[in-house]
C-alpha cells in the first residue's frame, strides 16, 4: 500500500505544479495534422495488470483461511468531467490468485504451535468490484492526470485448502479449511495519468488501493492492483 501512495503522491504532485504553468485549461494543441483544443475530459479504458491482496487474507492467512499471491487483474473504468476539472467515475474489476502455499504454512504455523502442516493443496482466489464516486482530472497538454475516490461492494471468494496436519509426535491428519465467500462494501482510492497518441485515444496506467469495512461477520481486507491500458477520452 505504501507503494500505491507513494505513485499516487508523485503523480498528483507532478499534475498540481505542472498545472500551475497554465492559468487557462483550454490550450490549442497544434503538434498533430489538426488542431485538438485540451480541455477536462473523460474517458472509457480497457485495463489489465496485476493484484495483490495486502492485509487481510495475505497478512493472517491462517485465520481467515488463506494465504495469496499476486495474480491477474482487469477492469473498464468510465470517468466524466461534470463541473470543469470534477467529474464521476464508475470502476468494474475482477481479479484472481493463487494461493501462497509457503505463507499458509508460516500463518499456520505461527498460530498453532504444538502441529506443522505439509501439502497444503493450490487453489484460487478472485474478487469483483463495482464502485463509483468522485473523479478529478488536470489536463497538460497530450497529457492528463487522474485522481479518484470510489465507494461500492466487492466480492470476495476463497477455494476450499486440504492440507496435512503435522503434531509432535509425527502423526499426520488430513484436514480441510472450507472456501468463503464475502460480500463487503469497500472505499479506493487511485491515480492515474492519460497519455494522448491519436486524436482521441490515448494510453493509460494506473495504481489503485481498495480496502472493506470491517464487520462483525467479515475481517477488513485490502487489495492493490497496478494496470495499463487503453481509452478512449471524450
Amino acid at each position: 500500500m505504501r507503494r500505491l501512495f507513494i505513485i499516487s503522491g508523485f503523480l498528483l504532485g507532478f499534475g498540481f505544479c505542472a498545472r500551475a504553468q497554465y492559468a487557462d485549461s483550454t490550450i490549442v494543441d497544434t503538434s498533430f495534422l489538426h488542431q485538438v483544443t485540451i480541455v477536462p475530459s473523460g474517458y472509457g479504458a480497457l485495463n489489465a495488470g496485476t493484484g495483490k491482496q495486502s492485509s487481510g487474507f495475505n497478512g493472517s492467512g491462517y485465520q481467515t483461511g488463506l494465504c495469496t499471491s499476486q495474480g491477474p487483474y482487469f477492469s473498464i473504468s468510465l470517468s466524466k468531467p461534470i463541473v470543469s476539472h470534477l467529474g464521476f467515475a464508475l470502476l468494474v474489476g475482477y481479479g484472481i490468485n493463487k494461493t501462497d502455499a509457503q505463507s499458509y504454512c508460516e500463518s499456520y504455523e505461527q498460530h498453532i504451535a504444538s502441529e506443522s502442516i505439509i501439502d497444503p493443496g493450490n487453489g484460487y482466489f478472485s474478487e469483483l468490484a463495482f464502485m463509483a464516486g468522485p473523479f478529478l482530472t488536470l489536463p497538460i497538454h497530450r497529457l492528463s492526470l487522474d485522481c479518484r475516490l470510489l465507494f461500492g461492494t466487492m466480492d470476495w471468494n476463497s477455494p476450499s485448502i486440504s492440507y496435512m496436519a503435522v503434531d509432535n509426535f509425527g502423526n499426520e491428519t488430513p484436514e480441510q479449511v472450507q472456501g468463503k465467500s464475502l460480500e463487503s462494501y469497500v472505499f479506493g482510492i487511485g491515480a492515474g495519468a492519460r497519455l494522448r497518441i491519436y486524436r482521441e485515444w490515448t494510453l493509460i496506467a494506473n495504481a489503485d488501493y481498495t480496502h472493506s469495512f470491517n464487520s462483525s461477520t467479515n475481517p477488513a481486507l485490502g487489495f492493490e492492483t497496478l494496470t495499463a491500458g487503453i481509452a478512449y477520452q471524450y
